[in-house]
């Protein structure tokens, strides 16, 4: 009786509506108990009172949520389903969360950060920033082909420094042999001379449409990392001018930046030598020197972004100690957002740490992007080396799995679970990115336990559905533990 009363005072005091449906989970859980032991069986399996059967040892836990908790998390659930993530592929950590309140606030008419169109410029490096750059960097690699082809039209050269030195690395040599052996940055940085530079960007497309990276083995222009492009988009997507700054070779990163990054040719500055005009029998050419015009690195791209752009960014972002000055032109704008990718992520990409760029980061308060940790994946094209588990936190980071275990992400999870929980509605990726206790533990719980339902033959998903339904978040949690890492060859159906 008491606990009757306890529910009509409830009702009274947050409304019908929002206690209902847990009301009818109380209704039915007390009817399994005052019918006596058992529920009908479901195959083997049978549910116990105010518990499941299977599994349960002689200090089982009681299993149920309590009405009060249920109904506060109710009331702060996430948002409706309609939302729509302007970054899918990025966690829901701090970077994120920052990157959006920024451009909110430079966006929105009635705020005095706001920034009008016109001045809203972004400037991003390349090598390490949107694209890979180990273990050698594209545009060097391209560079080097030119050496090669040197060396076949004068095989003398291949005796000589740094010629010799770059046969003997052979396709070993990697970014830290760039500033290593003698001469050769100097030979790299205005090869292809005396062509025109439409001839450069054609055949700068050639290479990154038809070389593989060596680790990944697909064409290097699909190494770009999708949670940066998405940041190019959305920047984009905002009325932001979004420009590639970078040290790698201008015509390379032109010649694919409109079909990559959706970034205009005229917004790319990088390392380009001089050029002069000619007259040719075809009509007019400018023609690649062989002399540096402009090594695009350090203190150049403040001089560059000046002469190329005319304005200051308000949002600048790199990977580098080449991009410190870059981020501090940013800085001491009045509404600035700087921010630095942290190669931390050794086992979808590679591990290496830019010293200087976090610590330049940590002194003026800049955004440090972790891959591992703010990036859900870093590639779009390439299959993902996982360490398969259990948990919730496994499920949430490898989205692309679920259409293999025969479940979308999208599908609303009231229906999924037969239970009216959420109004509004929240999707199943929603519930799998829930934080919390009540409410918010059943759905992130009981969304990672029927996912491991339907790949481990020893979990009856019936069972996790009714779990779920009826609000038993220890039972569901011990099957999460009580899972056995599971083999990749059960995730395909």
């Amino acid at each position: 009786m008491k606990r009757y009363l306890l529910i009509f005072a409830l009702i009274l005091s947050i409304g019908v509506t929002s206690v209902l449906p847990f009301f009818d989970v109380f209704q039915e859980a007390e009817a399994l108990k005052s019918s006596g032991n058992f529920l009908t069986e479901i195959g083997s399996k049978k549910v116990c009172g105010d518990r499941l059967c299977t599994e349960i040892g002689e200090n089982s836990q009681n299993l149920q949520i309590s009405v009060p908790e249920m109904v506060m998390n109710q009331q702060s659930a996430v948002s409706p389903s309609t939302y729509s993530d302007p970054l899918p592929s990025w966690n829901d950590e701090n970077s994120k969360q920052k990157i959006i309140e920024f451009v909110d606030k430079v966006t929105n008419s009635s705020l005095p950060t706001f920034v009008r169109s016109e001045d809203r410029i972004a400037t991003f490096d390349n090598d390490g920033t949107l694209w890979i750059e180990q273990p050698l960097y594209i545009p060097f690699a391209f560079h080097l082909e030119y050496l090669h082809h040197q060396i076949k039209s004068e095989p003398s050269l291949s005796s000589q420094s740094p010629y010799s030195e770059v046969l003997a690395k052979g396709d070993s040599i990697t970014n830290e042999d760039l500033e290593h052996i003698s001469g050769l940055m100097d030979t790299l940085l205005p090869a292809y001379p005396y062509i025109t530079q439409e001839e450069y960007l054609q055949k700068s497309k050639d290479y990154l449409d038809n070389t593989k990276h060596v680790k990944y083995n697909i064409s290097l222009k699909e190494l770009t990392y999708l949670p940066m492009v998405e940041l190019v988009s959305y920047l984009q997507e905002n009325d932001f001018k979004v420009y590639l700054v970078s040290a790698g070779f201008q015509g390379l990163m032109r010649s694919v930046s409109e079909e990559i990054y959706n970034i205009d040719k005229e917004n790319v500055i990088g390392t380009h030598p001089e050029f002069v005009y000619e007259l040719t029998e075809n009509g007019p050419a400018v023609i690649r020197q062989p002399i540096l015009d402009s090594f695009n690195d350090g203190a150049e791209k403040p001089a560059n972004i000046q002469k190329f752009i005319g304005k200051v960014p308000i949002f600048a972002c790199g990977n580098s100690g080449g991009d410190i000055e870059m981020l501090m032109l940013t800085h001491y704008h009045e509404n600035h957002f700087a921010c630095m990718v942290n190669h931390d992520d050794e086992n979808r990409e590679y591990y290496y740490h830019n010293q200087e760029a976090l610590d330049a980061s940590q002194r003026n308060d800049w955004i440090v992007i972790s891959m591992k940790n703010d990036f859900k994946t870093i590639f779009s094209d390439i299959p993902k080396e996982i360490e398969y588990e259990c948990s919730s936190d496994f499920w949430k980071n490898n989205l692309e799995l679920w259409d293999k275990v025969g479940l979308d992400y999208n599908d609303d999870f009231d229906e999924t679970f037969g239970k009216d929980y959420f109004n509004p509605d929240i999707t199943l990726e929603q519930a799998i990115n829930m934080e919390g206790v009540g409410m918010n533990h059943l759905a992130r719980s009981g969304t990672a336990a029927y996912l491991n339902a339907l790949v481990d033959p020893e979990i009856d998903e019936e069972i996790v559905r009714i779990a779920v339904n009826f609000g038993y978040v220890h039972q569901i949690d011990r099957y999460i533990e009580n899972c056995k890492n599971i083999e990749q060859s059960n995730y395909v159906k």
